[in-house]
């Protein structure tokens, strides 16, 4: 699947066990399984599924208030701060 969608957004390099498995000497043919995804013509994404929602989506989703020590704070410190 993730190898569809690389070829569908144009990217013309890879790397990776699914292409091929690391060799003392670099393998010259990628996978059967790979040649056969790089040669489909089938869609891996279409654009109007990745789009909806997009915009409800933003950075201050990730983000998480967390406590903070100052710099010089010991070990027992931070481990009284987990507990």
């Amino acid at each position: 699947d993730e190898l569809g969608v690389v070829r569908d957004l144009g990217i013309r390099f890879g790397q990776g066990f699914f292409l091929a498995r690391p060799q003392d000497k670099p393998a010259s043919d990628m996978s059967s399984q790979a040649a056969r995804v790089l040669q489909s013509s089938q869609i891996a994404v279409f654009p109007q599924a990745v789009r909806v929602g997009w915009r409800a989506i933003t950075a201050s989703k990730l983000l998480r208030v967390a406590p903070t020590l100052p710099l010089r704070s010991s070990n027992d410190d931070v481990l009284h701060l987990f507990n």
